[in-house]
């Protein structure tokens, strides 16, 4: 147990190195977190912090919709649209003047659908003037036949007098919320165009700058926008698809029931389809008018049911396989995307919550493929996701030709 001095045997002991330890049992060990609730713990309060950002995100978004929505819709149609001034520029059109191409039939093209909605509705209106006074007739015919009491002229107008007092109160407050509404639309639309302006022209640009301020490496950063413009262009296509589909639906309903304008009232079916929710609100009240126009009570009555049909049940399962094979994800995904979509913000969640999810994908693996995530170390003693000494550097994302 002890050893002698081999110089000096009696010069005394020395404790051995491993002797002076105390026994092992008698160091007191800390308690240690198990690693699966470790795991478990980091696991919530990484979801406590995803759902704190997404909070304070769509809050944002909420309070800086008037500025937010137009930048949306003028990046969209700006990728939409992206190909077009490309080709013109190959046939030698300055890109500056490209650009303006586009924002001009941007806004013939919204000028012209508001005047067939418009000019078509108006050209019916004698008809469903006198259908309307038609159907009040059958109604007032039929409840008489069957003994309904009707309130009498007198009671009817003091009703209305009634009520005309009580709402001329707030009818200074509704115009003036209607004028406000109507000028929050045209900033809106003026915001929109003069993004969409720059984008067609600087895109490229823009994408390059962006690549080299995101917190990635350029080239891997630009891709992954390339790839995010590939898929709202895809998206597009989808939609268009749903569009036209809902179109010949609607347009052949009204064929069957011989509803005049069958092939106007398709196209404006198919574009109002590109506005969501109202866009049906829209198209379908166009449809109904010009069978009630034309048609009556009955007509009209059908033409609503086909609206419905088209825009309900039919687009519903369209909508899944469609955009579930232009964005290449599951057709359940689609509905449960644009579904949460919508709870979390609105009309224009339902409308991005699909290609921005693909979007958020598609660069999630191309982050994590580059190796930006991984902090093991390698065989020669550098990290993963950084470069050897000596070795070559990405390019910077200025340097590097957009694609």
């Amino acid at each position: 147990m002890f050893h002698r001095n081999s110089k000096d045997a009696g010069a005394g002991t020395v404790p051995d190195a491993a002797e002076a330890q105390p026994p092992a049992a008698s160091i007191e060990q800390p308690w240690e977190v198990p690693g699966g609730l470790r795991r478990l713990g980091l696991a919530s309060w990484f979801f406590v912090g995803v759902v704190a950002a997404v909070g304070i995100v769509v809050a944002g978004l909420v309070v800086t919709a008037g500025i937010v929505v137009p930048l949306l819709f003028a990046f969209y149609f700006g990728a939409v649209l992206f190909p077009v001034v490309d080709w013109l520029e190959r046939r030698r059109v300055p890109r500056a003047a490209g650009a303006i191409l586009i924002v001009v039939l941007a806004i013939l093209g919204m000028v012209a659908a508001a005047w067939i909605v418009i000019a078509g509705i108006l050209d019916q209106v004698p008809s469903i003037s006198a259908n309307l006074d038609s159907a009040t007739k059958e109604i007032q015919s039929w409840l008489t036949a069957h003994n309904v009491s009707m309130p009498s002229t007198d009671q009817i107008q003091s009703d209305a007098k009634s009520v005309a007092s009580n709402l001329s109160g707030g009818v200074l407050t509704a115009i003036a919320n209607g004028l406000s509404s109507i000028g929050q639309l045209l900033f809106g639309i003026f915001i929109g165009l003069n993004v969409l302006f720059w984008v067609e022209k600087d895109g490229r640009k823009i994408g390059r700058w962006a690549a080299g301020h995101v917190g990635v490496p350029g080239d891997v950063a630009l891709p992954i926008l390339r790839r995010s413009v590939r898929t709202l262009q895809r998206y597009f296509y989808g939609v268009t698809a749903i569009a036209a589909l809902n179109g010949v639906i609607v347009a052949g309903g009204a064929v069957l029931i011989g509803t005049p304008m069958a092939l106007t009232i398709g196209l404006v079916t198919f574009l109002a389809a590109y506005i969501p929710y109202f866009g049906a609100i829209i198209g379908g009240a166009f449809a109904v008018l010009i069978a009630l126009g034309s048609g009556g009570t009955t007509e009209a009555l059908w033409m609503l049911l086909i609206v419905i049909l088209a825009n309900m049940p039919l687009q519903t399962v369209a909508q899944q396989f469609i955009l579930g094979d232009a964005l290449k994800l599951h057709p359940l995904s689609i509905i449960v995307i644009t579904t949460a979509g919508g709870m979390l913000a609105g009309l224009i969640g339902s409308v991005f919550a699909a290609p921005f999810t693909k979007i958020a994908i598609d660069a999630w693996h191309g982050v994590k493929a580059a190796g930006v995530f991984s902090y093991a170390e390698d065989a020669s003693g550098t990290s993963a996701g950084t470069a050897a000494p000596g070795a070559d550097q990405p390019r910077p994302a200025d340097n590097m030709v957009g694609g």
